[in-house]
């Protein structure tokens, strides 16, 4: 059980860096927005794979690949977190 564990996590793990790296690359002044708005990349990486309500319930990730309007909608939301506008 402790191997599967392990393996798991593992893989969350990868999955975790596989979602920061996109982002990096194809949206990089969603990521800088992310890590300044949450100061930790962690928080910014967990934030980016979690549903938002403010974004239709759907993960910031999932909004960055359906238009050019989801990387506004993404930022836009990073923007009101930072300045506590929910």
């Amino acid at each position: 059980m402790a191997k599967d564990l392990k393996a798991a996590i593992s893989s969350l793990e990868e999955a975790f860096s596989a979602v920061a790296d996109a982002v990096k690359t194809e949206h990089p002044e969603v990521w800088n927005k992310a890590e300044e708005v949450f100061e930790n990349e962690d928080l910014a990486v967990k934030w980016l794979i979690s549903d938002v309500i403010a974004l239709g319930n759907k993960a910031p990730y999932e909004v960055l690949t359906e238009s050019d309007k989801g990387v506004e909608a993404v930022i836009d939301t990073l923007g009101r977190i930072e300045h506590g506008v929910f």
